[in-house]
């Protein structure tokens, strides 16, 4: 799988963010995407909840207008179900994009910036679930991520690797570090639905420039997190643009700056739901939902309920991201993965500017997917979709310092889509 460069500089291609919030080194990845010949840009973005299992600190709609003002042509929504699940529900958003059937690559922010790495050790992982070396990693209790990475170090050292999935160009600690870098990993689940599903866009690695993805800061650049935690330094890590939107938010009590709401809120979903609800959270684990179930009577904080379900097999993002999927009453309705045992049905958009009308007039010619632009469509041809939808909108809200005026502000139903 190779780019090539587009003629004119008018290619088109996709990002998957959560831009929480929109900072320079997205802008850098914007820009360094252009500079490949890839002149319009489409986004397909995070919902009201992260995939960490938290709330973002802006709506969707802020930062897709924030978005929308540094340079992206197209905004469209990844479903919550699917933007508060694991790794590999996340990236089911490459079948949006390329369901749309205007994108020509998917650029991602890479530690390594070797799409051919990465697509080797894409093809490594494939099926490693599957290999005795994982199943003995995880009945240790090992975490996923630790139980794959001992896997494919065991599979080298005793020279097992299968010939299908054998890696010329690459050496282990290549790869080893590929797999304790978050970004390169999650490139990784962008390749492996690529290729799992025959999908025709190209993966494309871009370098990342800053800080890490848990850093600090370095100059212009910070890591999403460090910009959080210190939100009074907006206009010192995030474009000007940008900055306006967020502080129009900040002002008119639509930023989440206090985590306080939600635990409260999470917490009594805890202590509220029978047994059955934690049975049937996606993706969850016996041994998990039974742990879940019994620390919920002895927790008296959020903080606590983690620490008492926490293993070394269960990390403390996993357990967020149930804690979310419960509160979002995500619980499995149509299969064992839940709603997100499926690619996405459709295509919502969020925002657009000339040219990503442009694009979403071509789209409507080719897409394999239906495109929504209004909620109740949306509603009447995917209840389920939407209705987890507008309860992750709702609980957005109920954790805002002004939760009445944002209520309705972030009605699903009253809400446009945005126009530049």
């Amino acid at each position: 799988m190779r780019a090539r460069s587009p003629k004119h500089g008018m290619g088109t291609a996709g990002i998957i963010a959560e831009y929480n919030p929109f900072h320079a080194g997205h802008l850098y990845h914007i820009n360094k995407t252009r500079e490949l010949g890839y002149e319009n840009i489409i986004v397909v973005l995070g919902s009201n909840v992260t995939q960490r299992g938290e709330l973002p600190i802006f709506s969707k709609w802020a930062r897709a207008e924030a978005a929308l003002l540094c340079g992206v042509d197209l905004v469209l929504e990844l479903p919550a179900v699917y933007t508060a699940a694991s790794t590999e529900r996340f990236a089911a958003a490459v079948h949006i994009l390329d369901g749309l059937g205007v994108a020509d690559i998917l650029s991602f922010g890479s530690e390594c910036g070797n799409t051919n790495l990465l697509t080797h050790t894409a093809l490594l992982c494939g099926g490693i679930e599957q290999t005795k070396e994982f199943k003995e990693a995880t009945a240790i209790g090992l975490s996923y991520p630790a139980a794959r990475t001992q896997a494919v170090y065991s599979l080298y050292q005793s020279g097992n690797v299968p010939q299908d999935r054998t890696v010329e160009t690459a050496n282990l600690p290549d790869i080893i570090k590929i797999l304790s870098s978050p970004n390169d990993t999650l490139g990784l689940e962008y390749i492996k639905t690529i290729l799992r599903n025959n999908l025709s866009i190209i993966p494309v690695a871009i370098k990342r420039k800053g800080t890490g993805h848990h850093g600090g800061e370095n100059g212009l650049f910070a890591s999403a997190g460090h910009i959080r935690q210190n939100l009074s330094r907006l206009p010192d890590f995030t474009p000007g643009a940008a900055v306006e939107i967020f502080n129009r938010e900040i002002a008119s009590g639509k930023c989440r700056n206090s985590n306080a709401p939600y635990e409260r809120i999470a917490l009594y979903c805890l202590k509220t739901a029978p047994r059955a609800i934690f049975e049937n959270i996606p993706d969850i684990s016996e041994g998990l939902h039974n742990r879940m179930y019994s620390a919920a009577a002895k927790a008296g904080s959020l903080d606590e309920y983690i620490s008492l379900v926490k293993t070394k097999r269960y990390t403390r993002t996993r357990i967020s991201r149930h804690i979310l999927q419960l509160a979002l009453r995500a619980h499995n309705k149509i299969s064992p993965g839940g709603l997100t045992a499926a690619p996405p049905p459709y295509i919502r958009v969020l925002g657009h500017n000339k040219k990503g009308r442009a694009l979403l007039s071509a789209a409507r010619k080719k897409s394999s997917l239906p495109i929504f632009s209004s909620f109740s469509k949306l509603y009447r041809a995917f209840p389920e979709y939407a209705e987890t939808e507008r309860n992750a909108s709702s609980l957005f809200s109920l954790c805002l310092p002004d939760m009445f005026r944002s209520q309705n502000g972030l009605n699903e139903y009253k809400q446009n889509v945005i126009v530049i």
